[in-house]
């Protein structure tokens, strides 16, 4: 009796402090049985939920009136339901039936044809490579480098680095060599290449041959990290730190030198464990906490979770929210909040569409990666079944992934994608080989 009387409870409609909860669940039409991983949105609120295994869902509204309101269900392998309920009706937990797709052909998975060797080489190996307008950068090391510090010890870095430059046809231009060990390339600033190295970063530059201009850390996170993209006097600008729970994409307009707040990401979970490590720090750590508090303005407890290395901890994962810089808009992936947020090059919000490809359950795994296609404009990401990668095609219209192409090889690592082709490093497992570089078409053999 009392578990029932603690269901009815959650099935209620709550109010407080000025929000209105509208709840219900989802079943299936023929069997009755609840249905999960149900994407829910509304046309009143941003607010967007996925049911869960007993098909509950909830939205929250800060006011949704006396009109009716219009809800969308979406479901792999079921009718997209769009309903208009009246505003009286919501008072009360709302039942919703879908209908399966009728005369779904099962899935057929094509094995592709061996991929094609892009760069091959006796001597190097492929860390890293990136498309430019005439060929492709490739990072290219000798060894691995085995003697790192505590604080390297999560990274890979490669010794005897070089930068080639090769054309279309795989034939070398030129090249350079990296000065220190690396990681390798970043492309976020502007579509500009930069290495990534064990103290310092480089530019790639190309006239009458490649040179490298180093940055230090210190230049390269106050100058280069924070911008994203340019638009007339306008800067598109991020805050992410991969060792905090929250980061900001913002806009600032160089002419009026304001800043407007597009987006905020944040691990709600992860920030509240974060700030709790100041519980665990001794007397003495706690004053030197609350001195760095007053010195620099910063939260002690942000303080004490940097002093306990939170984000070294198994209790912490880096944000994955990444913005993609697509033909004519900006595509925020917030996979933290289940959408994508579509906006025009002035930062206005122009779509709000909700996803659930990343909340995959075992046996499937979801590889907290978006790739974005230039050439054709479209969106990728990948998922893996027993370490067997598959990449599939964002529809940015309804979140749902379409044109699954699975990959030949396991394992592979630096997926990039380009004119409908899907470039990757790949060493076989437990062999002598170098990492090659590789690719397969994504329509299927070449």
């Amino acid at each position: 009796m009392k578990y029932a009387l603690l269901l009815l409870a959650v099935a209620l409609q709550l109010s407080s402090a000025g929000q209105v909860y509208v709840r219900g669940r989802i079943l299936d039409v023929a069997t009755q049985q609840p249905l999960d991983m149900v994407v829910v949105s509304s046309n009143r609120n941003k607010d967007i939920d996925i049911s869960n295994a007993e098909g509950l869902w909830q939205l929250t509204f800060s006011d949704y009136g006396k009109e009716a309101v219009r809800f969308q269900f979406s479901l792999v392998g079921y009718e997209r339901l769009d309903t208009l309920i009246s505003a009286n009706k919501l008072t009360k937990p709302i039942q919703i039936r879908m209908r399966s797709l009728p005369n779904q052909l099962p899935l057929v998975v094509i094995k592709p044809a061996v991929p094609d060797t892009v760069f091959a080489s006796e001597r190097w190996n492929v860390a890293d490579f990136s498309f430019v307008d005439n060929g492709m950068y490739l990072l290219v090391y000798d060894v691995e480098e085995r003697w790192k510090t505590q604080w390297e010890s999560l990274k890979t870095l490669f010794s005897d680095a070089y930068v080639i430059h090769i054309d279309s046809t795989g034939k070398e231009i030129s090249a350079v060599p990296v000065p220190e060990s690396v990681e390798g390339f970043y492309e976020d600033f502007l579509n500009e290449v930069f290495i990534i190295g064990r103290n310092n970063y480089y530019h790639v530059q190309n006239s009458n041959g490649l040179f490298l201009t180093e940055y230090s850390s210190i230049e390269f996170d106050d100058n280069i990290r924070p911008v994203l993209d340019t638009t007339g006097s306008k800067v598109l600008l991020s805050s992410y730190d991969p060792t905090f729970p929250m980061f900001q994409y913002r806009i600032y307009d160089k002419e009026t030198k304001q800043s407007e707040l597009i987006s905020e990401i944040k691990d709600p979970i992860g920030y509240e464990l974060m700030r709790s490590e100041f519980k665990y720090l001794c007397p003495r750590e706690r004053v030197y906490a609350m001195n760095m508090e007053l010195k620099t303005g910063i939260d002690k407890e942000i303080h004490a979770a940097y002093l306990r290395q939170f984000h070294l901890s198994p209790y912490f994962r880096p944000l994955y929210a990444p913005l993609v810089k697509a033909k004519d808009n900006w595509l925020i992936f917030n996979h933290h909040y289940n959408q994508i947020m579509k906006l025009d090059r002035d930062g206005n919000i122009l779509s709000m569409t909700p996803i659930a490809y990343h909340r995959t359950k075992p046996p499937v795994k979801w590889e907290r990666k978006v790739v974005y296609d230039k050439g054709m404009d479209k969106c990728y990401t990948i998922v893996s079944v027993d370490d067997n990668p598959s990449v599939l095609e964002v529809n940015l219209e309804n979140g749902l992934l379409v044109n699954e192409k699975s990959l030949y090889f396991r394992y592979v690592e630096k997926v990039k994608i380009l004119n409908g082709e899907i470039y990757y490093v790949y060493r076989p497992f437990e062999s002598s080989q170098n990492r090659f570089l590789y690719k397969e078409s994504i329509f299927g053999a070449p």
